[in-house]
């Protein structure tokens, strides 16, 4: 599901980056333009300072609807089940996010509750 994704969104190109970190620090040196993980995965405490360096040089970083991360400790998952969005600039989140509409039909939110439908059956 994921490849169909990358597929709509038509990437230049693709950097395999590995860690929370070193992605957001591709974003911040300007190494890479758009990030995008739509796999609910993601532990909130591996993004909580990487976001406070990224939203400080101007990135947008949200999940998959759209809506700012909240980093609740009091919550009994940490995980981020609705996936990262995250651009370099406001242009460029709006200009992917508005492209991938285009191409696929459908929002990202949309492809993220589908993929994390099929990640739940599969952990059945």
């Amino acid at each position: 599901m994921m490849e169909r994704v990358f597929r709509d969104i038509m990437p230049l190109k693709v950097n395999r980056v590995k860690g929370p970190g070193n992605k957001f620090l591709h974003l911040t040196n300007e190494r890479s333009d758009f990030f995008l993980n739509l796999v609910p995965k993601y532990s909130m405490w591996d993004l909580c300072a990487p976001e406070a360096i990224f939203a400080s040089r101007f990135g947008v970083l949200t999940d998959a609807k759209q809506k700012p991360l909240f980093y609740d400790s009091s919550r009994r998952s940490f995980g981020l089940f609705n996936g990262v969005v995250a651009a370099r600039d406001a242009n460029t989140y709006l200009e992917t996010l508005s492209s991938y509409e285009e191409k696929s039909g459908k929002t990202l939110a949309a492809s993220q509750t589908q993929i994390r439908r099929q990640v739940h059956l599969k952990s059945q």
